[in-house]
């Protein structure tokens, strides 16, 4: 398993190198940076207003005497958005965006969702969470 996401990782990085590359052949290299510097602080923008949205509605339903697991799952879906809009390239911005755009995050937590209840079927806590525990994994 290590080695599959160590693959994946250094894949993902090679194409986002290439990515760059090819865009900077393209456009060159000042249209180049001030595209990555404009997308990464777009990105950081929109994680900053998501994330204050996400922790009031946190604090929301936590008031309301409910555990926020929609909310925290979103979080923490938006927390590694985050980090994919912080590294340079084009490729770890569209996938950065995907997580933290409110109209897109739904689809990417109903992936997770699918791919964490298919990986761990036989585990207790997936089970309880798939069964309505959670809005997450419905």
């Amino acid at each position: 398993m290590l080695i599959r996401i160590f693959l994946v990782f250094i894949g993902g990085l090679t194409l986002d190198l290439w990515s760059l590359i090819a865009v900077g052949r393209q456009f060159g290299l000042g249209w180049t940076l001030l595209l990555v510097l404009g997308t990464g602080v777009l990105g950081l923008g929109l994680v900053k207003s998501q994330g204050f949205f996400l922790w009031r509605q946190t604090r929301l339903e936590l008031s309301r005497g409910r555990m926020p697991t929609h909310e925290l799952i979103n979080g923490v879906v938006v927390l590694f958005g985050a980090v994919f809009l912080i590294s340079p390239g084009f490729l770890g911005d569209v996938v950065g965006f995907m997580m933290v755009i409110p109209f897109t995050r739904p689809y990417v937590v109903r992936l997770l969702g699918h791919w964490l209840r298919k990986k761990y079927r036989d585990d207790l806590f997936i089970k309880l969470i798939s069964k309505g525990r959670g809005r997450i994994l419905r």
